[in-house]
Parts: structure tokens; C-alpha cells; sequence
């Protein structure tokens, strides 16, 4: 793999880190809610502000932003997540509004996107005490994945988002831990 086709993919990788929360959907939510379950009251609380921890993140190959942080908002299946990130790239905000459970829905056109990575769709779903947003996307034309995991530490004050992106020019792994603020 030459350099500067290299160096392309890791810089995609690092917006596309950033844009994984950025992009935007709503799903229909139903006119009335049910009662908690017991399987829902158990669920992991991940409302809070999420601040970035650097030291025990992973991005490589990508570079580390500079500073970034998640607003999560989670009443019943309604997740709200605000998103900031500032990196070598520029800065990044966003609201996403997510029905936990519901079906995959278009992804609404962001804001701002200077890279070549679109996201089509996507779908957020509990897996156990995890939240799982699984999304569709495009990089230059090719047809991809990402796989965005979110869990908490037992004390509730650290957030893990696990991130597992497949390409056609390869498949990363990366991390972000956030600590609760």
C-alpha cells in the first residue's frame, strides 16, 4: 500500500470515528408507552456527559482528537446523543436521535461531511447491557460497515465505545473510553 493512499485511509478512518456519531436518524416512535419490564429496568444507565479519555483510548492508525465528548440522553428506547469532536480534521457537533429497537432508518444528511465516508442508514439496538448502532456506509464509493458497541464500567463511570469499521480497503478496530463528567 503506497503512503499516500495510506495515509488517506487512516485520515478517513479518524473522520469517519468522528462522523460514526454524527449521523442523524429518527425512527417512529409509538403515540403510547408501556410500562417498564423488568428485563428493561435493568438496563444499563448511560445518561450522563462522557468526556474523552485519551490515555486509554485506541485509534490507531488514526490520529487522537484533541478533545471530544458525548451528551447521552436515554429515557425508555429513546436515546439522544450529542456529539463534539475536535481534531486535526476540524471541529464536529451533532445531535442523533435513535429508537432503541426500532427498525434500520435512513441516516439524515449531516451538516457538515468533507469525507469521503456517507452513512446510508442505520440501527441501534440493546444487546445484553450494551447499546449496539449498526450503520451502513459508503467510502469512495464502496460499500461498508460500522459497528458501534457503547457499554459502562461496573460503577457506572466509564463509558467504552468499542468500534469495529469494515472497508473494502480493510477492516479496524478501535476504542474510545469516556469518563463520566
Amino acid at each position: 500500500m503506497n503512503k499516500q493512499f495510506r495515509a488517506s485511509v487512516i485520515s478517513a478512518i479518524a473522520l469517519m470515528m468522528s462522523f460514526a456519531s454524527l449521523t442523524s436518524y429518527s425512527q417512529a416512535q409509538s403515540p403510547t408507552s408501556a410500562p417498564a419490564t423488568a428485563a428493561e429496568s435493568s438496563k444499563a444507565d448511560f445518561n450522563g456527559t462522557w468526556k474523552l479519555n485519551p490515555t486509554k483510548s485506541e485509534f490507531s492508525p488514526a490520529p487522537l482528537p484533541s478533545a471530544q465528548s458525548e451528551v447521552i440522553t436515554l429515557t425508555g428506547d429513546d436515546l439522544t446523543i450529542l456529539f463534539t469532536s475536535e481534531s486535526t480534521d476540524g471541529k464536529q457537533k451533532s445531535t442523533n436521535i435513535f429508537k432503541l429497537g426500532g427498525p434500520e432508518a435512513p441516516a439524515a444528511k449531516p451538516e457538515i461531511n468533507e469525507t469521503p465516508l456517507a452513512v446510508l442508514n442505520a440501527k441501534a439496538e440493546w444487546k445484553g447491557s450494551t447499546i449496539v448502532i449498526t450503520q451502513h456506509v459508503t467510502y469512495q464509493g464502496g460499500p461498508g460497515t460500522m459497528a458501534l458497541t457503547y457499554s459502562l464500567s461496573a460503577d457506572g463511570k466509564t463509558l467504552t465505545k468499542a468500534m469495529s469499521i469494515s472497508l473494502d480497503v480493510g477492516q479496524y478496530d478501535l476504542k474510545a473510553v469516556y469518563d463520566k463528567v
